[in-house]
């Protein structure tokens, strides 16, 4: 099939933004899977992403390139990365970073709300077991 000068430059914009977009979904990924510092996440984690990334570029030149993956879309999508990485990379690691610290505050601020009514509740409970413990080994002492 031959194609325009025109629609060229469209595969080739279009795979520019897929390889944008690509940066940003990897980065938002890895930076979420650094905090926890696991390296083995991490690795499964790339092979994840490139295995779906892969997926999804071809399903979207499916309809628009009927599935055909040129060597100009493939350049494209690596200068989409590096324009990414080279402009917006190093904020994008710092705003996800700022995000992924901020949820894990709230998620540990809602964890207290929910758990100290509970351990109010339970302090009783708690004391007498303490104490129920505490006769059974004085009972357990004074047999022998």
């Amino acid at each position: 099939m031959i194609l325009s000068m025109t629609f060229q430059c469209r595969l080739f914009l279009l795979a520019v933004a897929m390889g944008i977009a690509g940066g940003f979904v990897y980065t938002f990924i890895i930076s979420a899977v650094l905090l926890t510092g696991k390296r083995m996440l991490k690795q499964i984690c790339d092979v994840l992403f490139w295995l779906m990334y892969a997926l999804g570029v071809f399903l979207v030149m499916l309809p628009v390139n009927c599935g055909e993956i040129r060597p100009f879309s493939i350049l494209g999508i690596f200068v989409g990365f590096i324009i990414f990485h080279g402009i917006f990379g190093e904020y994008v690691l710092k705003i996800t970073n700022i995000v992924y610290k901020a949820c894990l505050r709230i998620i540990s601020v809602l964890t207290e709300i929910v758990l100290t009514p509970i351990n109010i509740l339970l302090f009783p409970v708690k004391k007498i077991i303490f104490y129920l413990k505490k006769a059974c080994k004085n009972v357990k002492n004074m047999r022998k």
